[in-house]
């Protein structure tokens, strides 16, 4: 029984790494469409 506690939470914990390295991952991706350029964007002239 002990055996079984313990595969389901270590089960949930690397469930939840996946999903926040998925999600980490996919915003990631997401950044070059919004910020283009980023590193070669002009200083703001403020």
């Amino acid at each position: 029984m002990e055996v079984l506690v313990k595969s389901v939470l270590i089960g949930a914990a690397a469930l939840v790494a996946a999903v926040t390295i998925a999600v980490e991952w996919w915003q990631y991706r997401q950044v070059p469409k919004t910020y283009a350029a980023y590193g070669q964007r002009k200083p703001n002239p403020n």
